[in-house]
């Protein structure tokens, strides 16, 4: 088996992965992981995993000769890499790497399929790429998807091929979130525009003035670092706001706050949010589409406000600064609703998934 994916940074998409290599190799199968670029990898990774990484980032300088020349050397150096590999079955994450991934494999006999892992209705490609995704979509044996809402924005040629798979969710023990908390909330993940840590920002200098014992903490990194750090000390919340930089120990950073605030524009599966359900922390989110009306229910296992709306979301983290009884209902109800996810039974379907659609040998 051959699974493919553009980058292994701390997103998401990545951990997901890595997760499903880790259990098809411990399930005895043979799994090459195809990494399309040459960047660090912070995700760790079952040895018996074959990694590797070939540089497929295009870099064309906004030259549109150059972008078309660099996509097609792309796609020859990565069927080259197929062919060498001569998989089964192969498993691609994300648009554009899919795109490529079955612009390559063109002619050969290599089962494909394809997961799509943010909301496309919310978070756009370029054009001539949806224009592509259209056209080769359609010739993967499966289109993975993380909620039932996106199906309808395919075509009926791609929604006749749709599945529905959620992110797996790593249950940690229930002594392990019942560790002693902090007055704090914070957010996780890359330090990204889509993510909106400017907006987190904003609703922290609008609360955190009136709750003097409270902090806010943002754990991750990302292009935005420099400037946060900037915009943190221009706020005057230099001692309230701290950067803590990227982690491989979130349950350790979850279980020490009082619960997770999440601001992206468009998610796919939030990892970020179901992990903070997982350590039975409740959750204050926009409302950015995928599977977040799955897992963040309000008044249930959190709060949901609109998206780009800092004023509404400094009140609901106000609210659940001031209620100590609706955080500590939220939270339990939260794990319940994380339990659906356990990482054992979601792998599991990735596996059967995979040998539905791999060719006999």
């Amino acid at each position: 088996m051959v699974l493919a994916i553009s980058s292994l940074d701390m997103g998401g998409a990545s951990r997901v992965m890595a997760g499903i290599a880790d259990f098809l190799v411990e399930q005895g199968h043979r799994v090459t992981l195809l990494v399309l670029s040459t960047a660090e990898l912070f995700v760790p990774m079952d040895p018996r995993v074959n990694l590797v990484t070939i540089p497929l980032r295009a870099s064309s300088g906004g030259n549109p000769l150059r972008a078309a020349v660099s996509n097609v050397n792309r796609i020859r150096t990565l069927r080259r890499a197929l062919q060498n590999a001569d998989p089964d079955v192969l498993l691609s994450f994300m648009d554009v790497t899919n795109i490529l991934v079955l612009m390559a494999s063109a002619g050969l006999p290599i089962p494909i399929i394809v997961s799509e892992r943010n909301d496309p209705r919310l978070k756009g490609i370029s054009r001539s790429w949806g224009m592509l995704r259209t056209r080769f979509y359609p010739r993967a044996r499966a289109v993975v998807v993380q909620s039932p809402d996106l199906i309808s924005f395919f075509n009926p040629n791609v929604q006749r091929l749709c599945t529905v798979i959620p992110n797996p969710c790593y249950l940690p023990e229930i002594a392990a979130t019942q560790s002693p908390r902090q007055k704090k909330f914070i957010t996780l993940g890359r330090l990204h525009a889509q993510k909106r840590p400017d907006l987190f920002l904003d609703a922290a200098k609008q609360v955190l003035p009136d709750f003097p014992e409270w902090s806010a903490e943002m754990w991750g990194r990302g292009p935005l670092e420099d400037s946060l750090r900037e915009r943190i000390a221009t706020l005057g919340l230099a001692d309230r706001v701290f950067l803590r930089g990227a982690t491989k120990e979130t349950v350790a950073a979850l279980v020490s706050s009082e619960f997770l605030v999440q601001c992206s524009d468009v998610e796919g599966f939030p990892n970020s949010v179901l992990e903070a359900m997982a350590c039975a922390r409740p959750v204050v989110a926009t409302d950015c589409g995928g599977a977040m009306r799955d897992l963040v229910i309000p008044d249930e296992t959190g709060i949901l406000v609109p998206r780009g709306d800092a004023a509404t979301l400094a009140q609901a983290i106000r609210r659940m600064i001031e209620d100590t009884q609706l955080r500590e209902s939220l939270g339990p109800r939260a794990r319940q609703v994380a339990e659906r996810y356990a990482a054992p039974r979601v792998l599991a379907e990735w596996e059967a998934l995979l040998l539905k659609h791999g060719r006999p040998r």
